[in-house]
């Protein structure tokens, strides 16, 4: 069997990602679009961090559920959702604003 990714997130972060770095190989409804389709994959990043809370709120009770090793990589794993979330949004603020990404790449280039 073919190694194949579950999704195509990988696949679409990456595209977005070429996206934001080079917009004007794009045309605005591209941009809207890719931007459109992170901001829902954001949202559904945290709100899955969320739940997580939520979780953690309902079960603070059962010392078993939250031992020291399943906190740590419960955080830990939080901690990269989160990190994932954020990428995303950068990524839709280069899409929104091209020219302001773009200038700030020119001054720390020029730095």
């Amino acid at each position: 069997m073919a190694n194949r990714p579950f999704s195509l997130l990988r696949e679409g972060i990456y595209a977005a990602k070429a996206m934001a770095e080079h917009p004007e190989r794009h045309t605005q409804t591209e941009l809207a679009g890719m931007e459109d389709d992170l901001r829902i994959l954001a949202s559904c990043l945290w709100d899955y961090v969320g739940v997580f809370g939520k979780i953690m709120l309902y079960t603070k009770e059962d010392k078993n559920a939250w031992d020291e090793d399943h906190l740590f990589n419960f955080g830990e794993s939080l901690a990269m959702l989160s990190d994932l979330a954020q990428g995303i949004e950068d990524i839709r603020f280069a899409l929104r604003n091209p020219e302001t990404v773009k200038a700030e790449r020119e001054e720390k280039a020029h730095a």
